[in-house]
């Protein structure tokens, strides 16, 4: 627990939330790219990809600590 003493239990959610995400993003490129090099494309991986670009940048830069914070 040493490694997460610095956030408080709210905080630890995003963290969670944004690590998924980031997952989900190399999942995707990955099942993007490999659809586009069989010349099949497909608009629902590319929806999922930008909604979860748009999740792990709003909480990387906004939300949690050691990022920009520039609404604050």
């Amino acid at each position: 627990m040493g490694l997460f003493q610095g956030y408080e239990m709210l905080m630890f959610g995003e963290v969670i939330v944004k690590a998924i995400a980031g997952g989900w993003i190399v999942v995707l490129m990955e099942l993007i790219l490999t659809e586009t090099k069989r010349g099949k494309t497909n608009r629902a991986d590319w929806i999922q990809f930008w909604i979860a670009l748009i999740i792990v940048i709003v909480l990387g830069f906004f939300c949690l600590p050691m990022g920009f914070l520039f609404f604050q």
